[in-house]
């Protein structure tokens, strides 16, 4: 996208007035502007949210803070597990690396902002669920973004662009996309589908 100017003016009054991505971005208070800027990282020991412990993180900064403070929450999560009973592949890691950044960043800059509900990642023992707050986008169908076929389309385009460029995210239009090939490329398959048949 051009580039677009983090300030401008308010057409009826003429003050000058930071724009929204640039309050998500660099803003003091960001929480005071956009008060569902936030995001919740939590981690259950066991598969359900019905353990006695817990632990919880509410990240209150800007979305760069955020991203930053997500990868490094979701980076404790990627240990390897060793399985006695493969021998084959006694070690290996839990999930990719790419995966989990790319679904972080993700619904940071895709969600809807409108919304008061915060962005969150729950971390279990059998999985990391994000749920990242707003519908899918017109013109995207629920299947085709499932499988990573879905149109490049953004709602925060001002966002997407910026972390684009400062890093955080790669995929540039293809995150679920690039989920799904580094979570098949390490052995992990859908929740859903059943284990592998042994040869």
């Amino acid at each position: 996208m051009p580039w677009c100017p983090p300030c401008a003016l308010e057409p009826l009054t003429g003050v000058l007035r930071p724009r929204n991505f640039a309050l998500l971005l660099f803003g003091l208070r960001t929480q005071f502007h956009v008060p569902g800027a936030s995001s919740i990282f939590s981690t259950y020991p066991g598969t359900d949210r019905s353990t006695r412990t817990a632990e919880r993180h509410e990240l209150t900064s800007t979305l760069l803070e955020q991203a930053q403070r997500l990868i490094e929450l979701l980076n404790g999560q990627i240990y390897k597990a060793f399985d006695k009973a493969d021998l084959k592949n006694a070690n290996a890691r839990k999930y990719p690396q790419v995966a989990l950044h790319e679904a972080a960043v993700s619904a940071l800059v895709h969600r809807d902002y409108e919304s008061y509900d915060p962005t969150r990642v729950t971390a279990f023992s059998d999985r990391i669920e994000f749920l990242s707050p707003g519908s899918l986008l017109a013109g995207v169908a629920k299947d085709e973004f499932e499988s990573g076929r879905a149109p490049a389309k953004w709602r925060n385009e001002a966002l997407a662009w910026f972390f684009n460029r400062l890093n955080p995210a790669q995929a540039e239009g293809q995150g679920i996309r690039t989920i799904l090939r580094t979570m098949n490329a390490e052995g992990c398959r859908p929740r859903d589908s059943p284990p592998a048949t042994q040869m």
